[in-house]
């Protein structure tokens, strides 16, 4: 079977979270499988640097990259303003297109030019309005989301209650439920823990709660630092360590911290 991925991101743009990872894996066992698959992706890399634009090969999937307009519009809402999309979909044609996210100017021209009638979606988390993108989802709504259930055979969720999200805003009448898998050797050679605190330069003698993932407000960062605040004092060596990218939250996220002094109790990083 040859199948296109349709994602604003990819390998190794691990900057803009989940997706670019998520999709790289898909692809990569889908070769392993015997289909041929092509990833339609842009330049986007980091805030200042840009991946090479044109076609590679990665793990036996290519990859055609498209250049953005915008590399600021890319990087600061995650808005991809690519060039040469319909000039590619006319060129090429698919068994399969599998758009990754929603709200983006790849999948709408994908739907409109795309060779095949067999259109898949995942959103990944991008149906709520909940982050600072809200005004991108609202235009794209008006343009795209009428015309996704029309289209879109089949929607893949992560959760029982993304299935929920996608069944209330009508991406599609068919919604399977395809947990995120995990590639189980990446972690078979580990650091110790001890040598994996001294990279990290974390205290080896204080014990850390982790949380991983977007700043949002839907991912229960408040009732997390609510509840440190009392476990802190009942175990004053305890720790919490906070990892992600901002989706709008982050400074109410500080503010938290600060109004419940937790300012000395935590490592936080984010992209």
């Amino acid at each position: 079977m040859k199948i296109l991925h349709v994602v604003p991101y990819f390998y190794p743009a691990w900057g803009y979270g989940g997706p670019p990872k998520a999709v790289y894996e898909i692809a990569k066992n889908q070769v392993l499988l015997g289909h041929d698959v092509h990833v339609l992706t842009t330049t986007a890399f980091e805030r200042d640097e840009l991946l090479p634009s044109g076609r590679v090969n990665i793990d036996g999937i290519k990859v055609t990259r498209l250049p953005n307009i915008s590399n600021f519009v890319m990087w600061k809402f995650h808005f991809c303003t690519p060039v040469g999309v319909k000039d590619f979909l006319r060129n090429h044609e698919f068994d399969c297109v599998h758009l990754h996210e929603v709200r983006t100017l790849l999948n709408y021209f994908s739907l409109q030019n795309a060779k095949t009638r067999e259109f898949v979606i995942s959103p990944w988390g991008t149906l709520p309005y909940n982050d600072s993108r809200i005004f991108i989802k609202r235009f794209f709504d008006k343009v795209l989301l009428k015309n996704l259930e029309t289209k879109i055979l089949v929607s893949f969720a992560q959760t029982d209650h993304e299935t929920e999200v996608i069944k209330r805003f009508a991406v599609s009448k068919q919604v399977v439920l395809i947990p995120l898998g995990i590639d189980f050797r990446e972690f078979s050679h580990l650091p110790s823990q001890l040598e994996a605190r001294k990279q990290l330069g974390l205290d080896i003698n204080s014990f850390y709660f982790l949380f991983l993932g977007r700043f949002s407000p839907h991912k229960g960062l408040r009732n997390v630092l609510l509840a440190f605040n009392k476990v802190r004092l009942t175990f004053p060596r305890a720790r919490l360590l906070l990892v992600g990218r901002d989706d709008g939250y982050l400074k109410q996220v500080l503010k938290l911290i600060k109004l419940n002094d937790l300012s000395s109790m935590f490592r936080s990083g984010y992209i």
